[in-house]
């Protein structure tokens, strides 16, 4: 997960739902790969005039896949993100919570 902590700038405002460790658990990527997400995530949330958020993350995700030949579909994404959003909140609620 360092990586995915270090590539961010202290200026780049990363919005409350930025989940690194489940982007760390999720996608086995090298170091230059999660570099060209965070860029293109950025560049994202500049577009919009808001902090990079998971969405961002998510579709910078999907696109690096393609670049790569792979394929993620936003429905696999969404699928997998929701799947970990109701994991967090059941321990968050239970009080199981681990640390990013």
């Amino acid at each position: 997960m360092g990586i995915w902590r270090r590539v961010w700038t202290e200026e780049t405002p990363l919005a409350a739902d930025v989940a690194l460790g489940f982007l760390a658990r999720q996608f086995k990527l090298t170091g230059g790969n999660i570099k060209n997400i965070a860029l293109t995530a950025a560049f994202l949330a500049v577009a919009e005039g808001r902090s990079v958020a998971m969405e961002h993350l998510l579709q910078a995700t999907r696109r690096e896949y393609q670049k790569m030949g792979k394929t993620l579909t936003a429905a696999e994404l969404e699928e997998v993100w929701a799947q970990e959003s109701q994991k967090a909140a059941s321990e968050e609620t239970t009080g199981n919570r681990r640390s990013e």
